[in-house]
C-alpha cells in the first residue's frame, strides 16, 4: 500500500508540472519510443486515473490480505502431514506451497464473497466492518459497473488532521503562538458518491482510503484474527 500511495505521488507531482509530458515524449520500451497524441488531455486527467487506480491496486491487496489469513487459519485446523524426510528449509517451502494453494483455492471460490470473508473474522469493530463493505462495494461499481453507482454510495474514512490546541490546521503559514499545543487528531468522515454520477477520485480521496485500509482496516483484521484463532474455528469455503 505504500507502494500505491507513492506512485500516486510521483504521478500526481508529474501531472502538476511540465514534466509529465516530457517524460512521455522521451520514455523508451526498448529501443522503441511510444509517440501518443492528446498529452495536454492525457495529463489533464492524469490524477483521477491514478488515484482510480491507486485505489483498485491497494483494495485488492486488501482482499489478498483476508485471504491468506483465512488460509492460514484452515490449514491449522486441517493440519500439515509432510509426506517425506525434509531439512528445515524444505519444510518452510513446502508450509509456504500448501498456504499459497490454499490462498488461491480460497480467491477463485465464487461462493465465498468479500462479506464472507469479512464475517470470518469475529470480532472486528462494526465500523471497521461497514467500511470494508463499502470499500469493496467502492471497487465493485468502478470494475462492473462504468463507475457508476446505482444508488447513493457512502465510503467511510479516517482523516488525519493537525491541530494547535484542538484547532484544525487548513493552510500554511499558521502561527503558533507560545504556549500552543501542536498535535494529530484522527476523525471519521463521511464521503458520499451520488446514484448515477460517475466517480471520479481525486489524489486526496485516494490517500483517505488507502490511509484507512494501512492504518485502521488492516490492523484491525489482523487483531480479530489473532485473538479470534483459537476461539473460532477457521472458515470453510
Amino acid at each position: 500500500m505504500d507502494a500505491c500511495l507513492a506512485d500516486l505521488a510521483v504521478l500526481c507531482d508529474a501531472a502538476s508540472k511540465s514534466t509529465y509530458e516530457d517524460s512521455v515524449n522521451t520514455h523508451q520500451a526498448g529501443v522503441a519510443r511510444a509517440i501518443l497524441a492528446n498529452l495536454p488531455q492525457l495529463q489533464a486527467g492524469a490524477e483521477h486515473r491514478a488515484a482510480r487506480g491507486c485505489f483498485l491496486s491497494a483494495i485488492g491487496k486488501l482482499g489478498t490480505f483476508f485471504d491468506r489469513l483465512i488460509g492460514s487459519r484452515m490449514l491449522a485446523q486441517e493440519g500439515l502431514v509432510l509426506d517425506r524426510d525434509m531439512n528445515a528449509e524444505e519444510v518452510m517451502a513446502f508450509v509456504l506451497d500448501r498456504l499459497n494453494r490454499c490462498v488461491d483455492a480460497i480467491a477463485r471460490d465464487p461462493g465465498l464473497t468479500n462479506p464472507k470473508k469479512i464475517a470470518a473474522f469475529v470480532g472486528i469493530g462494526d465500523w471497521h466492518r461497514q467500511t470494508a463493505l463499502q470499500y469493496f462495494a467502492l471497487r465493485r461499481t468502478l470494475e462492473h459497473h462504468q463507475d457508476i453507482p446505482s444508488a447513493d454510495l457512502e465510503v467511510g474514512f479516517q482523516k488525519m488532521v493537525i491541530v494547535v490546541d484542538d484547532v484544525e490546521i487548513t493552510s500554511l503559514p499558521f502561527l503558533v503562538k507560545k504556549g500552543g499545543q501542536l498535535g494529530i487528531r484522527m476523525t471519521p468522515e463521511i464521503k458520499v458518491f451520488r446514484a448515477g454520477t460517475p466517480i471520479r477520485l481525486g489524489a486526496q480521496d485516494a490517500y483517505d482510503l488507502v490511509f484507512t485500509m494501512r492504518n485502521f482496516l488492516g490492523p484491525e483484521i489482523f487483531r480479530a484474527h489473532v485473538q479470534g484463532a483459537v476461539a473460532a474455528p477457521p472458515v470453510a469455503s
